[in-house]
């Protein structure tokens, strides 16, 4: 499962998505961020990403350099 949490200036959490998937692998990752840009969300200003766990954790660190299309 890949959730995405947002925090907000006030410290709220909220989440912003979340796919059931069976494994956390780059592509899932990229597509899932596709679809929270596709319903608006805004990283102009840049973007913090926390990931935890899975064995992707790597790959995915080193492709987050370009915006997900």
């Amino acid at each position: 499962m890949v959730i995405a949490i947002g925090v907000t200036m006030a410290g709220t959490k909220v989440v912003l998505g979340m796919v059931q998937t069976a494994g956390e692998n780059t592509q899932v990752c990229r597509q899932f961020l596709k679809s929270l840009v596709d319903r608006g969300l805004k990283y102009e200003q840049g973007l913090l990403c926390v990931l935890e766990g899975g064995r992707d954790s790597t790959a995915r660190r080193a492709r987050s350099s370009d915006p997900p299309r």
